[in-house]
């Protein structure tokens, strides 16, 4: 099923509005709105990167509402923060996903239960996104920079990926053979 993400043509008007509207980097939080799911920490974090260091990035969550009432709690402290860059998309079909993952500079795996955490991992691979994420599945194999300990040590990873070109490609092409040796076709 991940596979076949790939092949799906993005949403025209989410492409359209991604590259008339959004300018600057994108950050991609994967994981959806869920507390267990750390999307408050995301939201901290894109606070703290774009106060502190790269203050023309964007965020867009996706993934499961697994709480509206947590939805609108964050989006209240979107609001009072001034995050006029942030989108809390929340779940979205296949075809506004992809548009997210080709417009996006960077992903952020929230933290969950590792099938989930893996998952999110692999779909920032298909597109060759270099990946901030938890230690366990991100440095395990060094497919991205680890950021376990926080949102101020997720919005320095972060910053590290949008300021440096050379970590970036570094990161893009461990993202890219992850996705090759994944949806290798068995021998």
């Amino acid at each position: 099923m991940l596979a076949g993400l790939a092949e799906v043509e993005p949403h025209p008007p989410a492409v359209h509005h991604l590259r008339e509207v959004v300018q600057g980097p994108v950050v991609l939080a994967l994981g959806g709105i869920d507390p267990a799911r750390s999307t408050a920490a995301a939201v901290a974090a894109y606070d703290a990167l774009v106060t502190y260091r790269v203050p023309e990035a964007h965020l867009i969550v996706v993934g499961p509402v697994a709480d509206q009432r947590h939805r609108v709690l964050l989006q209240e402290v979107v609001r009072r923060s001034n995050l006029t860059a942030a989108w809390l998309a929340g779940e979205v079909d296949d075809a506004h996903l992809v548009a997210f993952l080709r417009r996006a500079d960077v992903a952020l795996v929230q933290p969950g239960p590792p099938a989930d955490v893996r998952d999110d991992l692999l779909r920032a691979a298909l597109f060759g996104l270099p990946v901030v994420g938890p230690a366990d599945v991100v440095g395990q194999d060094g497919l991205g920079l680890a950021a376990d300990d926080g949102p101020l040590v997720w919005a320095e990873a972060l910053a590290a990926v949008l300021e440096r070109p050379a970590v970036r490609t570094d990161l893009r092409a461990r993202s890219r053979r992850l996705a090759a040796e994944a949806f290798a076709e068995p021998a």
